[in-house]
């Protein structure tokens, strides 16, 4: 758990069996790439079968759980080993992609779509990861979705639109990019009010975002 590297490796060379799940259901490379140990999942899924690294655990893939906590050496392992993009998280049937938009981290977005994972899939609720970004902030993880085919104009079931919620949240560097993208063309929200208007009223707060300033952290998401 604590990713001492040197003893993992000599437990693997020595045959420990690296697949067996503890008390709460994990297995060790779900459990090391939960904790951020990006050599430890390495380590664990280098002998694994394709199986075992796609196995759940508490509803998530070990993929899912590099997206979480951002490892994205281990997240482009895994998907070299074989680990499935497209497998959804349980219940709310997240992909790897949305996880690793709504997270902001933008190269583990990147490793994914390299690996073939489809930038307008969606959860249970029809967002994508698009939509995730708007939310976040996450304008680096936008950038490669727009650049490999992201449908800027794609709802989720309730009606949202990435450009709705970015100007819904003051997200304006995710604002400006979605709206060169084409994204005005859809610009109705739930709420019958412009998006204008849903943009003017949050910058009206002091709070409010400012694009890619010193209270944006690296990769586009508040800190």
């Amino acid at each position: 758990q604590l990713g001492h590297i040197e003893s993992l490796t000599i437990l693997r060379d020595a045959g420990a069996v690296t697949d067996r799940r503890n008390r709460h259901g994990l297995t060790p490379l779900c459990l090391a790439a939960s904790k951020g140990h990006s050599q430890a999942v390495v380590i664990i899924a280098h002998n694994l079968t394709k199986r075992a690294i796609n196995a759940y655990c508490g509803g998530y893939t070990a993929l899912h759980w590099c997206c979480v906590t951002g490892i994205d050496a281990a997240c482009g392992f895994l998907a070299k080993k074989g680990a499935d993009a497209a497998l959804r998280a349980e219940p709310d049937g997240e992909t790897c992609l949305y996880k690793a938009a709504t997270y902001c981290h933008s190269p583990c977005v990147d490793i994914l779509l390299d690996a073939g994972a489809d930038a307008n899939a969606t959860n249970s609720d029809g967002a994508t990861a698009l939509l995730a970004c708007a939310a976040s902030g996450d304008y680096a993880s936008l950038d490669l979705l727009i650049a490999r085919g992201g449908d800027v104009h794609k709802a989720d079931l309730a009606g949202r639109t990435p450009l709705g919620v970015a100007a819904q949240k003051g997200n304006l560097s995710c604002v400006s990019r979605l709206a060169a993208a084409g994204a005005l063309s859809s610009s109705a929200t739930p709420a019958g009010d412009t998006l204008v208007d849903r943009f003017l009223y949050k910058l009206s707060f002091p709070f409010a975002k400012k694009e890619e300033s010193e209270d944006v952290a690296p990769g586009g998401c508040t800190g």
